[in-house]
C-alpha cells in the first residue's frame, strides 16, 4: 500500500463521514421541525424552511473546501518527498564519487 493509496482511502472516509453525519442531522433537523414547530401559513413556512434550503449548499462547500485542503496538503507533501529522494540520491552519488567503495558501503550502512 503506498501513500498515495492511503491518502486517497483516509481523504475518502473523512468526506463520507462529512456527508454521512450532515445528512442524518439534516433529515433530523428536518422532521424535528416538522413535528415541533410547523407554521401555520405559508409566509412562516417559507421563511423558516430557508436553512432547510442553504444547509446543503452549505454541506456542500464544506466537502469542497476538506477536498481542496486535502488536495493541497498531499501535493505539499508529495512535493517534499521527491526533494528529499533528489537529495538522497544527490548524496548518494557524491559518496559514491568520492569515497571509494568499502568506505562507501559503510557509510550508507550506517
Amino acid at each position: 500500500e503506498t501513500a498515495q493509496q492511503r491518502n486517497a482511502i483516509i481523504k475518502r472516509q473523512l468526506i463520507s463521514s462529512i456527508v454521512l453525519w450532515s445528512s442524518i442531522l439534516y433529515i433530523a433537523s428536518a422532521i424535528g421541525y416538522y413535528f415541533m414547530a410547523f407554521p401555520p401559513n405559508w409566509g412562516e413556512r417559507l421563511l423558516h424552511a430557508v436553512p432547510f434550503v442553504i444547509a446543503p449548499v452549505i454541506i456542500y462547500l464544506i466537502n469542497r473546501s476538506v477536498n481542496y485542503f486535502l488536495q493541497k496538503r498531499y501535493m505539499t507533501y508529495g512535493k517534499r518527498l521527491q526533494d528529499l529522494h533528489q537529495e538522497k540520491k544527490k548524496v548518494l552519488d557524491e559518496v559514491i564519487e568520492t569515497e571509494s567503495f568499502k568506505n562507501a558501503k559503510e557509510l550508507l550502512e550506517r
